[in-house]
């Protein structure tokens, strides 16, 4: 993208990460607690872990998809509207805007849902 248009889905994939780092630490941190102080036997902590990885993981991945997909949904436009702006003629906008274009939907890879 130019220098005009930051990358709309940069701050999200920022949270995303963070929202990971987060939330598989408590997971993981709170495994102790379980082990010594409820007395909880050695498979019911690991049925309980990979169970609360499991939800973790599907609420995660599923509550940012939706947002990534309502991101693109309303910076896409603005982005190639700032772009087309930068054309003087109708011709160059024309094939800039499809050059914006195909880097938008083309993307990262990891903001795609």
């Amino acid at each position: 993208m130019s220098a005009l248009a930051a990358d709309p889905l940069k701050e999200v994939r920022t949270l995303k990460r963070w929202v990971r780092v987060g939330v598989y630490t408590a997971i993981l941190a709170s495994e102790p607690l379980y082990i010594f102080v409820l007395h909880m036997s050695l498979s019911q902590v690991l049925v309980g872990l990979v169970i609360g990885l499991v939800i973790a993981f599907t609420a995660i991945e599923g509550a940012f998809a939706q947002i990534f997909k309502l991101r693109k949904r309303s910076a896409y436009p603005n982005v190639l509207l700032v772009e087309l702006g930068t054309a003087g003629r109708l011709s160059p906008a024309v094939q800039h805007g499809l050059a914006v274009t195909l880097r938008l939907i083309r993307g990262r890879r990891d903001s795609l849902p």
